[in-house]
Parts: C-alpha cells; sequence; structure tokens
C-alpha cells in the first residue's frame, strides 16, 4: 500500500518558504516568466491566451471594474492598476452587472477543483464580496449569456448551454424558458427593454414581447454555408435599430465568422467588409460617437470611425493573439479595455494599449514532441485551438484548428500530423490529418474519436479509438480504428467487455502488431495488430508507457493514483506506488536513453478526462517504478494531463498544464530541493518519529496552508519538505483522516 500521512496545518509555518508561498499565491496570474526548460525547476512562457474572456465597467464608478477569467472574477478600482480576486476556481463564460445597482452581479462559469469542473450560475449582492447560488430547474449547462434589463433590473435574460434562454422577473430566484434554442450572448433594446436579442448559430433571435415569442434571421451568404455562433452583439445606444453582430466559425467546414449590421432593428442583416476573415469574439460602441466601433477578433482589436464601412487595426501594444472581450469607459470613451490573452488598457481610442496584468495561460491537453527536431512542439487545447512553438516552447503560435483531444506525428516524416476532436459538431468531428506541419488539415475519419498512435515502423498505419452505444448493454463501448494507408480508409475492432469511451493506446516500437488499450473497463492487449484482443489487466487505465529498449516492461496508469508494472509482456502485474498520490494517473513518459527513469502527470478529473481542476504535479522514478518523488520546483499548477521527454535530451521534459506548457531541464538528478520548517501546532498523527521512505500529506481545509508532497524527518526529528510540496487548501469542510503505514 502506498504510505499514507495526512494532517491539516492550522497556524502559520514559520520557515523560508513563507514569504514565496504567500506571493505564489496571490499572484501566479501575474508576469509570465521567461521559460525555456529552467534548470531543476520548471518554468513556462505560455501558451497564452483565452485568458480573460469578460469585460464590464461598473456604470455608475468607472474606475472599477471586473474581468472574467478562466479561472476566476477579478475586481478592480483603480481602473486597472491593481486587482483582486473576488471568485476563484471558475471559467468565466458570462458577466453582467446591474446598471441601476452595480454591487449585484451575475456570473455563469464552470467551477473547478473542490467541486469538480461543473458549470454554476452564481450572484454577488455586493461587488463580489459573498457569492450565493442561482438555479435554473431542469438544466445543468453553463450560462453562456447574460443580459439585465436597463429599466427593470430584476429582469435578466440567461442562455443555457444546451438548454435555452430563460427569464427571470425577480433577479433570478425563479426562472420560466422562453427560448429553446443554444445562444452564446445576449442583448436588450436600452430604450425599449422589451425588444431582446440573442445570437445562436448562423442566426439572430428577436423578441419584441419581452421573449414571450421570437422570430429569427439567417446571417448565411450561401445555402449550407454556415458564419458560426454570433458571439457578440452590440447595440447603438442613440439609435437602438442599428445594431451589430460578430460571429466565430463553428470549425473547419464553417471558416466564415465575420461581422454583420442591422438598421432596422435585426429584421435584416448585412455582411461588412471589414478587411480579413477574422472571427468576431466582441463588439464595443463608443457611447458618445456611436460611429466608432471596436470589433476585438482573433488576432487584435479593429477599430472603425464610420459606422462599420472601413476598419483599420489598432494594436500598437498589444500581442498577435485573440481578443474576447471590450469595454468602454461610460464617461471617458477614449478609455476602453481589451481582454484576451490578458488584460490591456488604452487612453487614446485605441491608439497604444498598455497591459493591466491577468495574464493568462492556454489550459493544455495533449502534447506530442517532433522526434526528429525536438524544438518543435504542439499543445492541443479544449476550445483554444492548436498551438505550436518551433523553440522548445518559448514562443507559441495559434492555429485556429480545433484539435480537441490528441496529436500524433509520423516518426518518419514529422511534417504528416494526425490529431482528433473527440465528440463535436457534425462539421467538425473525427480524425484530421495535416501534411505541412499543422499549417492546413484534412478530415480523414469522421468518428467521435480520441486517442492515436501510429506504427513507428509503418507511418502509414494510425490507430485511434472512439466510443460506441451498445443498446443491449447500456454502455458506451470502446472501439479501436485502424487504418494503414495514411487515413484514406479504416477498419475497426471492439474491445471486448469494455465499458470504457477514451482509451489510451501504446504500440510496442520494436514490434508494432503488438498494442495496448486501456479503458475504464481495463487494459486489452492486441498482438495482430489490432483484430483481436485479450484482456491483462482488470482496472481501469488512463495511461500506458512502454519502454523503448525492452518492449515487454509496460507501465499502465490507472484514475485512482496507481502505476502497475509488468516484466512480460502484459502477462502479470505489480503495483509500483510508493511516494505517489491518490490523484489521477493522466500521463506516463518513459526516459528513452534510461528506461529505469520515468514520469507520471496526475490530475483530478472524470475518468482520463482531465477537467481544469487540481492534481498532484508530477513524480518522477529512477528505479522503474519501485519509488517515487514529485518533481513540482517552480510548478505553478499541479493539474497535469500529458507529458513528454525530449528524445534527444532525456533530461529535458515538458508537461502540459491547466496553466499552460512547463518545462524542466534536469542537471545533477534534479531531485527535490529540501527546506526545514518548524511547526507550532500538533504533531502530525502517527509522529514525528524516523520515517521509512517517501510520505505524502493529502490535506483538505479552509483556507489553511497545507502539505501536499514527499517528507522525512532527520536523526533529531526535524521534519524537511520538498519545496514544491505546499497547497492552498480548498475552501471545502474539513474531512476525517486516516493514516497508512509506512512500506
Amino acid at each position: 500500500m502506498k504510505a499514507i500521512l495526512g494532517f491539516i496545518v492550522t497556524r502559520r509555518v514559520t520557515s523560508s518558504l513563507g514569504p514565496t508561498l504567500v506571493l505564489s499565491a496571490l499572484v501566479w496570474l501575474g508576469s509570465p516568466q521567461g521559460a525555456q526548460a529552467g534548470i531543476n525547476e520548471w518554468t513556462s512562457n505560455g501558451p497564452y491566451g483565452g485568458s480573460v474572456s469578460v469585460l464590464v465597467i461598473d456604470p455608475q464608478t468607472p474606475s472599477t471594474l471586473y474581468a472574467g477569467a478562466n479561472n476566476g472574477i477579478y475586481k478592480s478600482t483603480d481602473a486597472g492598476a491593481s486587482w483582486t480576486n473576488v471568485l476563484s476556481r471558475a471559467g468565466v463564460e458570462a458577466l453582467a452587472i446591474d446598471p441601476q445597482t452595480p454591487t449585484t452581479l451575475y456570473v455563469g462559469a464552470r467551477f473547478s477543483g473542490a467541486f469538480g469542473p461543473y458549470p454554476r450560475f452564481v450572484k454577488s449582492t455586493d461587488g463580489g464580496a459573498t457569492w450565493g447560488t442561482l438555479n435554473i430547474p431542469g438544466t445543468n449547462g453553463v450560462i453562456s449569456a447574460l443580459a439585465i434589463d436597463p429599466q427593470t433590473p430584476a429582469t435578466l435574460y440567461a442562455g443555457a448551454s444546451n438548454y435555452g434562454t430563460f427569464k427571470s422577473t425577480d433577479g433570478g430566484a425563479s426562472w420560466t424558458a422562453v427560448l429553446p434554442v443554444s445562444v452564446s450572448t445576449l442583448g436588450i433594446d436600452p430604450r425599449t427593454p422589451a425588444i431582446v436579442y440573442a445570437g445562436g448559430v448562423d442566426s439572430v433571435y428577436r423578441s419584441s414581447d419581452g421573449g414571450s415569442t421570437w422570430s429569427a434571421v439567417d446571417l448565411t451568404p450561401e445555402p449550407n454555408q454556415s458564419v458560426g455562433w454570433v458571439r457578440a452583439l452590440a447595440i447603438d445606444p442613440l439609435t437602438p435599430t442599428t445594431l451589430y453582430a460578430g460571429a466565430v466559425s463553428a470549425g473547419s467546414s464553417s471558416p466564415h465568422g465575420g461581422l454583420f449590421k442591422s438598421t432596422n432593428g435585426g429584421a435584416t442583416w448585412s455582411a461588412l467588409d471589414t478587411g480579413s476573415k477574422a472571427q468576431f469574439n466582441a463588439v464595443a460602441i463608443d457611447p458618445w460617437t456611436p460611429t466608432t466601433l471596436y470589433a476585438g477578433i482573433d488576432r487584435g482589436v479593429l477599430r472603425s470611425l464610420d459606422g462599420g464601412s472601413t476598419w483599420s487595426g489598432v494594436n500598437t501594444g498589444l500581442p498577435d493573439a485573440p481578443f474576447t472581450a471590450l469595454a468602454i469607459d461610460p464617461r471617458t470613451p477614449a478609455t476602453l479595455y481589451a481582454g484576451g490573452v490578458a488584460a490591456f488598457k488604452s487612453t487614446d481610442g485605441g491608439e497604444r494599449w498598455r497591459p493591466i496584468g491577468l495574464t493568462g495561460y492556454v489550459p493544455v491537453r495533449t502534447l506530442a514532441i517532433d522526434p526528429v527536431t525536438p524544438a518543435t512542439l504542439y499543445a492541443v487545447t479544449e476550445n483554444l485551438g492548436l498551438w505550436k512553438s518551433t523553440d522548445g516552447g518559448d514562443h507559441w503560435s495559434r492555429n485556429p484548428f480545433g484539435a480537441r483531444r490528441a496529436l500524433a506525428i509520423d516518426p518518419l516524416t514529422p511534417a504528416t500530423l494526425y490529431a482528433t476532436t473527440g465528440f463535436a459538431s457534425d462539421a467538425v468531428q473525427g480524425t484530421h490529418k495535416s501534411t505541412d506541419g499543422g499549417a492546413s488539415w484534412s478530415r480523414v475519419d469522421t468518428g467521435p474519436n480520441y486517442a492515436l498512435a501510429i506504427d513507428p515502423l509503418t507511418p502509414t498505419t494510425v490507430y485511434t479509438t472512439s466510443p460506441t452505444w451498445d443498446s443491449g448493454t447500456g454502455y458506451s463501448t470502446a472501439i479501436v480504428r485502424k487504418s494503414i494507408d495514411g487515413g484514406t480508409s479504416w477498419t475497426e475492432s471492439i474491445l471486448p467487455s469494455a465499458p470504457g469511451d477514451r482509451p489510451a493506446l501504446a504500440i510496442d516500437p520494436q514490434t508494432p502488431s503488438t498494442l495496448y488499450a486501456g479503458t475504464r473497463g481495463g487494459l486489452f492487449k492486441s498482438i495482430d495488430g489490432g483484430i483481436s484482443w485479450t484482456g491483462v489487466l482488470p482496472v481501469f487505465v488512463s495511461a500506458l508507457a512502454i519502454d523503448p529498449q525492452t518492449p515487454a516492461i509496460v507501465y499502465a496508469g490507472t484514475g485512482r493514483g496507481d502505476v502497475y508494472k509488468s516484466i512480460d509482456e502484459g502477462s502479470t502485474w505489480n503495483a509500483v506506488n510508493i511516494g505517489l498520490t491518490d490523484f489521477n494517473v493522466s500521463a506516463l513518459a518513459v526516459d528513452p536513453r534510461t528506461p529505469t527513469t520515468l514520469y507520471a502527470g496526475t490530475c483530478d478529473g472524470y475518468y482520463n478526462y482531465c477537467g481544469n481542476s487540481r492534481g498532484g504535479g508530477v513524480f518522477k522514478s529512477t528505479d522503474g517504478g519501485a519509488t517515487w518523488y514529485a518533481l513540482n520546483a517552480g510548478l505553478r499548477n499541479l493539474h497535469v494531463s500529458a507529458l513528454v521527454v525530449n528524445p534527444q535530451t532525456p533530461t529535458i521534459l515538458h508537461a502540459a498544464t491547466a496553466d499552460g506548457v512547463f518545462s524542466i531541464e534536469q542537471q545533477d538528478g534534479g531531485g527535490p530541493a529540501a527546506t526545514t520548517a518548524n511547526f507550532d501546532t500538533p504533531t502530525p498523527p502517527g509522529g514525528p518519529g524516523p520515517l521509512d521512505g517517501v510520505f505524502e500529506g493529502i490535506a483538505f481545509g479552509t483556507g489553511q496552508w497545507a502539505w501536499e508532497g514527499p517528507y522525512g524527518v532527520d536523526s533529531t526529528n526535524n521534519i524537511y519538505f520538498a519545496a514544491a510540496g505546499w497547497q492552498r487548501l480548498r475552501e471545502s469542510a474539513p474531512e476525517v483522516w486516516s493514516v497508512g503505514e509506512p512500506n
């Protein structure tokens, strides 16, 4: 069994870690660090993007503004000079402020941490100091759009993903369904609030009776040609029959997006020529001079001075990155804010911008490294496209292609890539292939595919996995799909008795007809190239790795925090867990030159999907898995979803986290740094005393510091801790501890 000792630190710990710990907890969203592979310490330089999704200004006190980011709500009371987090662990989708009582806020978000990555709808009546939960019965989708009646603020509208649009007339206490359509933005006529607009796929919906009835206007330029989601609506405050709609493409088959204008209250729309095929995430109108418009697009900010007839970029001081939020000071319209990869401010109508903090990182799901040119990395994200670095992670460029699950590189022709989407819209779902290093893609399979593996000796042979619903058993079973012609055609086999939907795949590098597939129903093996399968380990397997020098050695990580090892091609297995936590083992990687060195990445997720939640970080073993220690110095986010080892310089390791890609170069062993901590609290259960081996402490409590890493005790009973092990306790009820015996 794993040696576990749990305790709670109820008072401040006096150690050299103190000031550093407080700083890292408060400013982890701060300025980006220089990145490339820190020496014995993780560093990151992106990808940056998608952090600030919403910006709103207090209409009565414009120096107060709120920013919705991918990790919470931030508030500034000094026009962006400084920020305070007022709502944590929330990936914010929508934010609205009461125009008459600006201390009242509504937020739609996807929360993570103690309660998992679940959607929530919350309200504050004291400017974000405290929050209460709102509930729309019959829904559990994230609230993706909000709008408040400017004349009667107790009336508001909320768009719930996959459930439609709802209306409340009592400040969110009760709700009525008004539009059975998923929408991504809402707008209300400021003079006639009974007129409401909603943006959906390819259409803008309009109601003139407070949501009782609706009419839809299609924006598509030609039949069967999608413009995508209408993400932004802006209404002229002086002439409300004039409004603008910004659209973003829904995928590769609907690449248009674009900006549209109506001058008759949404009855008809015309596409505006903006000079580019941009994706329009946000639109803002100067309240004093409504012919002045701003648009946040996928590569900066555009401005029009003539009501949208002509446009120019206003990007001095802005990065070449997506901008998803805009807000204009209602009293001084030359002052405006832009949110995307960070928050930026202009005081001259967009001519020049300066950053005002809240730099954010892209949550990365999967990493792939070019085996020939290891400085080339690919990072797959959930909703923010595919990112590529050609300098080992120091700089990143974004491709809007929606690879959301896995990416694999042809080992002989690295410009050939395969990527999967998982479940997605019919237009983009499937496996896609690129032959130019990701610049362009073509779809080669339409299934809801997840994992990928390429035959290292015959790279035209490709495997992927997808779920299928078995009506007889009532389970989703796992299918392995195979192509022997580079994706032109596919065959499939079903894994026996596997109620799993997202298998992990691994191929024997010396005998590629031998494969392993890990599912919730167990680990399966094929020795005939995927034609038939045999169960070899009856546990939920979420990660796999094979010793490249001795392929009979196989490692399997599980959703319960275990690593199993086989030295006989899967015939028998032993747990190798000493030093690991109970977090899901989401990734395994083996040093190609010294295979007794291996790494495990951990996260707290649903099955083998790591949500935007916590984790235990990265663990390293130098004895073939017999013992493990944490390798987390400098790792700002311990939620790790993927690991890759530089094949030419194996001391360099890259990790995909919920806060971007981190890199480390290990020298002199790269072991955990130790520092002494003295407690003025009761001794932990079972100690102190001479501790044999590596211990872990898993702590839950209320707003205190606790240890989640390895430690030991010397001959004088001083407790030594690795510097990366301190974790802020999540704000939930304390739990009862059980104490295990050391191995």
